[in-house]
């Protein structure tokens, strides 16, 4: 039988008790702050812009293009976007950028009137949700919703948690009716202060 080995400290941790202090495996967010960039390709392999090979391997995008150019935009100054990106510094980007193929709609929505994105998700128009919490902000990218009687649930997908296996999002938004309720992100489990969000649909 082939002997496995592994390093120290790995070797030591108990896995049936495994837990997020003892990771070592990084995501998106463990080191950088460009959930914002995640987001926007996200959205833009969902309309067709670009494929799934050419967002991991950016360097095959030609740099001429205006999809090249933007991409360029995020490069300069500091590439891991430690202090991340307000919502409306990326809709100025993706509308200086690819504004003539894209309707880019910038909406500071009410917390618990969210009939903007419902609107925009039902029109198969991707929406990047900006979101902050008590002691972070992130963003992300909404791909769909269902509503019940109590709540409008926002699906996402997330670069700050694993792949989604068995569905298409790996993230939802709980947006209570009841204002006397927090919305809250079920993945991290935190209670979100406020939402706005990015919705960008491609020109017929």
């Amino acid at each position: 039988m082939p002997h496995l080995y592994i390093i120290e400290p790995l070797s030591m941790v108990d896995f049936s008790s495994y837990s997020e202090e003892l990771s070592v495996h990084l995501r998106q967010g463990d080191l950088d702050g460009a959930c914002s960039l995640y987001a926007v390709m996200t959205a833009l392999i969902l309309l067709g812009k670009v494929d799934v090979f050419e967002a991991k391997f950016g360097s095959r995008i030609d740099g001429r293009t205006k999809l090249g150019k933007l991409l360029s935009w995020w490069n300069e100054g500091d590439p891991l976007l430690r202090a991340g990106q307000e919502l409306r510094v990326v809709e100025r980007a993706v509308t200086s950028f690819l504004g003539k193929e894209f309707s880019i709609e910038l909406n500071s929505f009410c917390l618990y009137e969210p009939k903007f994105l419902i609107h925009s998700l039902a029109s198969n128009t991707p929406v990047l949700l900006a979101y902050t919490a008590a002691h972070f902000a992130h963003m992300t990218c909404a791909v769909g919703f269902y509503e019940t009687n109590t709540s409008v649930n926002i699906l996402c997908l997330d670069s700050g948690y694993a792949a989604p296996t068995l569905c298409g999002w790996n993230e939802i938004i709980s947006i209570p009716k009841d204002r006397r309720t927090s919305a809250t992100s079920f993945a991290s489990g935190q209670k979100l202060l406020n939402i706005s969000g990015i919705a960008l649909k491609k020109f017929d």
